[in-house]
């Protein structure tokens, strides 16, 4: 079987221009391969690879020898290359994929990445290409281009990875970036890295291209980076529309004769030869002069975090950012509650919330591609983004704080400077479950009130906003838990948390079952370990998390992830450290951790008080300077489920 292929105006690698200006004429290349599938008419397809012999033609013919359909045809479909598929459904459309990572070419792009597509209604046709993306193209100048290793763009929207193409008959395609055809091979990106030239170095003067999708972003970086790591960051918050089989030409970027990142102060950093695992902390709401304020609030909210277990022992792990950005104006946007905003104020990621705190959130695009474009450990690529938790401090004294987490472990959080560090205190559940076992029927026989005596057991505790930081930050955004706190109001039955089976599980410190603990591997030790340390005697199963009273468990009855207190739970604790190790790429051994973990709870054993906040046993008292709020727990986590779907029927 054999088609007759035109290369359509801009395909394959060709960039050179006609006298007019508009458009290239682009040659075939022996050897080239396309992939070509015919739509059946029970609705499934049939699809083999075909090549071309015949270069240095626009047109010519590409032939295979096992082109054998069962059925007849209804319609065909093609990409180029070949090696660019990803699958196809008649009910969804073509897939194809833009590599996030690319090899410059003087003066072009590296063949293979200008995908391009093709329909006919019968092999009588011809199959005239038309390109899928839309082309970069910049020239450098200055001192240091002979130096660059990589020149990473990152957008606002996807603009590498898997697409899908549907309406390949219509004069323009639709895109789609849903996840079909099982395991990318190229996942989704906001960012596209171009690599120097094979053998070569980047010149000044010289046209380069970056392949893109088509999008709209407002707003993009671009990153230059060294073979030390170093790098120079060139940011526009021009709106860029890239079209497809157009090009958006950047002229001459000028990149000096220095190496570095002024937005950048690194306040921790690790030791030893371990992968990095990195922290990133954000200003919102500060204005241009207030740069100290915010670094010193930060640097507090951190100490408090890494003089808390488990990241007090796995302190050399970590290094951490402080990322500045100046804003117009102080302050968080004030909401109706809904997401609407009632006040605006002029802030650099967006932080927005009302008195209920549900809404509460920043522009998770503008975060996540800033911290893209500056966080060192993402830009040099020995990490992504999904790797980095984020926590925005937000210069405004209200209260609140609020995750916002995905399948994939990206994450951030938004905590203002509440009460501008006054004392809060988060009480424990006023309504308690009378049973451990699971409850079904009249659930309120199964309620009674909190006692005297239940506060004696748990314990009071006063913070401040830094240990809000370190409920959302710490146990949410980096620890991945879920709360352990309650409503009255329930889950109607046992059930498994789907989280829990998300790419990066999510709150594994929470049981859907009685008979499914998470925790067992503790309790199966809880003998050895009370005889070593006896404050192990608190790890067990008790009913209530995950915001409902019945048919949710945890594994103590007290935690940062009920009332902020500086104390992760032993389950908690060892789902912290398993997340430290994995990011940073040594095996996790639970007899080596509980060796050297401390159980200590400084409200309950009477351990030393971190600056952060104060605390006292079940008189209630406080020991935190500022005025005294009792305040309901902040909303869960948004949890976002971006994890694969599955395919649609045929």
């Amino acid at each position: 079987a054999r088609f007759e292929n035109t290369a359509g105006p801009g395909t394959k690698t060709s960039i050179s221009m006609n006298d007019a200006g508009d458009c290239a004429e682009v040659l075939w290349t022996a050897g080239d391969a396309i992939k070509v599938y015919g739509a059946l008419s029970d609705g499934s397809y049939y699809s083999r690879t075909f090549t071309t012999e015949v270069g240095g033609v626009t047109k010519t013919d590409f032939k295979c020898s096992d082109w054998n359909p069962s059925d007849e045809v209804a319609g065909y479909y093609s990409i180029y290359p070949a090696a660019s598929f990803q699958g196809f459904n008649i009910n969804v459309g073509l897939g194809v994929i833009i590599p996030g990572t690319q090899t410059a070419v003087p003066n072009g792009i590296a063949e293979g990445l200008n995908v391009s597509y093709a329909s006919a209604a019968s092999m009588a046709e011809d199959f005239t290409f038309r390109n899928v993306p839309s082309l970069i193209k910049f020239k450098l100048s200055g001192d240091v281009v002979g130096d660059l290793e990589s020149i990473k763009f990152v957008s606002k929207t996807t603009v590498a990875g898997e697409i899908i193409l549907a309406d390949l008959d219509a004069d323009e395609p639709t895109y789609n970036y849903g996840r079909y055809f099982g395991d990318l091979d190229e996942p989704h990106s906001s960012s596209v890295t171009l690599n120097k030239p094979s053998g070569g170095a980047f010149e000044a003067g010289v046209d380069y291209y970056i392949a893109v999708y088509p999008g709209i972003t407002k707003g993009f970086n671009m990153i230059f980076v060294n073979s030390e790591g170093e790098y120079i960051v060139k940011t526009s918050s021009k709106t860029l529309e890239m079209q497809r089989s157009m090009i958006a030409d950047f002229g001459k970027i000028s990149l000096g004769n220095a190496f570095g990142d002024p937005k950048v102060t690194q306040y921790m950093s690790k030791t030893g030869s371990t992968r990095p695992v990195d922290m990133v902390v954000l200003p919102d709401g500060f204005t241009a002069d207030q740069r100290e304020m915010f670094e010193t609030n930060a640097a507090s909210a951190i100490d408090l975090l890494f003089d808390t277990e488990p990241y007090k022992t796995y302190k050399d792990y970590f290094n951490v950012y402080f990322i500045w950005e100046a804003s117009k104006q102080t302050g968080g946007s004030v909401t109706d509650g809904k997401g609407n905003i009632t006040e605006y104020h002029d802030t650099a990621f967006g932080s927005k919330w009302g008195d209920g705190y549900e809404d509460m959130q920043a522009d998770a695009s503008k975060v996540y591609s800033f911290v893209s474009a500056h966080c060192p450990d993402i830009v040099r690529g020995d990490l992504t983004i999904d790797e980095v938790p984020i926590v925005i401090i937000v210069n405004d004294e209200r209260y609140g704080g609020r995750a916002h987490s995905n399948a994939a472990g990206r994450s951030y959080c938004v905590v203002p400077m509440t009460y501008g560090g006054g004392s809060i205190t988060v009480g424990y559940p006023t309504t308690l479950p009378t049973t451990d076992q699971p409850v079904s029927g009249n659930y309120n026989s199964y309620k009674r009130s909190r006692t005297d005596e239940d506060i004696a057991e748990v314990g009071r505790y006063t913070g401040n906003w830094k240990n809000t930081l370190l409920h959302e930050f710490g146990g949410h955004s980096f620890g991945r838990l879920a709360d352990e706190y309650w409503y009255d109001k329930w889950e109607p039955n046992q059930d498994d948390i789907r989280y829990h089976t998300w790419p990066v599980p999510y709150s594994l410190n929470v049981a859907g079952r009685y008979d499914s603990i998470p925790w067992q591997e503790l309790l199966d030790r809880k003998e050895n370990l009370v005889a070593v340390n006896a404050l192990y005697d608190r790890i067990g199963v008790y009913q209530g998390g995950d915001v409902s009273m019945f048919n949710r468990w945890r594994s103590e009855k007290i935690s940062c992830m009920i009332d902020n207190r500086q104390y992760f739970s032993t389950w908690q604790r060892v789902l912290i450290a398993r997340r430290i190790s994995t990011l940073a790429g040594v095996t996790f051994d639970l007899d080596t951790f509980l060796a050297n973990d401390d159980p200590t709870d400084r409200v309950r054993d009477g351990a030393k008080r971190s600056s952060g906040g104060g605390a006292r046993g079940g008189d209630g008292g406080v020991n935190a300077s500022g005025p005294l709020a009792y305040l309901p727990p902040l909303p869960p986590p948004e949890l976002i489920d971006d994890s694969p779907k599955a395919l649609p029927a045929e």
